[in-house]
């Protein structure tokens, strides 16, 4: 309760008549107190802030417990309410080889909490068909699928995913020249410094632009039959807007990226293709989900057959554990299928409810 409190000012209002010219108080501030008296005020007496501090921890951590399971059970209804379908190509599959730990199996391939029924195996033999792409230098195997849906997916977001790549290593996110991205001229002995010459150089042509996120952009190609996919906007506009081709495009005597992935960079847009750009932007985990598109007012009805077509190119024969996915999947703020950060929030909160269990015994 607060009866009230001293209100105290500085004045200088004294004139030097008042006090006398050239005197000893010339200028002398005084202080006028005084009391000021207010009304009652009662404040909310919270009886947990009488506890004992450890109490107050214990109860703290119990309120996070019940916060972070709520969250969980969010995430949990979010994830496993969105219908996916993982049309898996990769070789691995194919040739028997693995070589992958049981960790990245675990939490690499496959998004926790896939249903088996959502995983379909287009490694047979009797799927695809070899050849070579558009400018011969890159193996194609064309996988054919069709495939009876065995639930609705409603506005489908079409993704691929490919790994275990690690993006994130110092060496290969720093293997690119800045200046080739975004169209402008290219300070002398750059590339040498950033690019190995393999990635450099082909044919006695300057590959443009070099280094090695650029010369290993994945173009493996996807299609969905008798439907179109949309795929304006897989990339950030920032980014698409930051990126240009430089003055001398298309100069001759320069190999550009529409001519090394001539099955999926266009010539218009060269290194403006929203594919390029969104593998630009590295991953920070040792895979890489990439948006295709999307199939806008579109559902793919439970039971009906539909034929999907990969045009694999992208090898990861020589990666350990290589793998390679493509995923139809419905997605909304919340995401799509995965169910990682809501196994997250529960085990946060079974540390809270651990800790506020045993904070109050153990004290004493």
């Amino acid at each position: 309760r607060r009866q009230g409190h001293l209100d105290c000012r500085l004045t200088s209002d004294t004139s030097d008549t008042e006090m006398g010219s050239g005197s000893e108080a010339e200028g002398l501030m005084m202080m006028d107190c005084g009391r000021r008296d207010f009304e009652p005020v009662e404040w909310i007496a919270l009886p947990c802030l009488d506890w004992p501090y450890h109490r107050q921890v214990s109860g703290l951590a119990m309120l996070g417990w019940i916060v972070l399971w709520c969250i969980s059970a969010l995430c949990f209804w979010e994830s496993q309410s969105k219908n996916q379908l993982r049309i898996v190509y990769d070789e691995r599959y194919l040739n028997g080889l693995h070589g992958s730990s049981w960790m990245e199996d675990l939490f690499l391939t496959f998004p926790l909490g896939t249903r088996p029924e959502e995983i379909v195996n287009a490694t047979d033999p009797l799927n695809y068909e070899e050849g070579l792409g558009a400018n011969r230098a890159h193996r194609e195997r064309i996988i054919t699928k069709v495939v009876q849906m065995p639930f609705d997916i409603v506005n489908p977001l079409l993704i691929y995913t490919v790994g275990p790549i690690y993006q994130n290593y110092n060496y290969y996110m720093k293997s690119e020249v800045y200046e080739e991205l975004y169209g402008r001229e290219v300070p002398p002995g750059k590339r040498e410094s950033r690019c190995p010459e393999r990635v450099r150089i082909r044919d006695g042509k300057e590959l443009v632009p070099c280094g090695l996120k650029a010369q290993s952009l994945f173009n493996d190609s996807f299609e969905v039959e008798h439907l179109h996919i949309n795929s304006k906007d897989v990339a950030w506009r920032s980014d698409v807007r930051r990126y240009g081709n430089s003055s001398d495009y298309p100069a001759p005597e320069k190999e550009w990226l529409y001519e090394v992935f001539p099955d999926t960079v266009p010539e218009a847009m060269n290194v403006k293709d929203g594919d390029f750009v969104n593998w630009m932007r590295p991953s920070a985990v040792p895979r890489v989900w990439n948006k295709i598109g999307t199939l806008d007012d579109t559902t793919l009805k439970k039971g009906k057959n539909y034929t999907f077509r990969i045009h694999s190119r992208f090898n990861v024969d020589d990666i350990p554990g290589g793998f390679k996915a493509f995923i139809i999947t419905e997605s909304n703020w919340f995401g799509a299928r995965h169910d990682g950060f809501a196994w997250a929030m529960l085990f946060g909160g079974i540390i809270c409810l651990t800790m506020g269990c045993l904070l109050h015994p153990l004290y004493y």
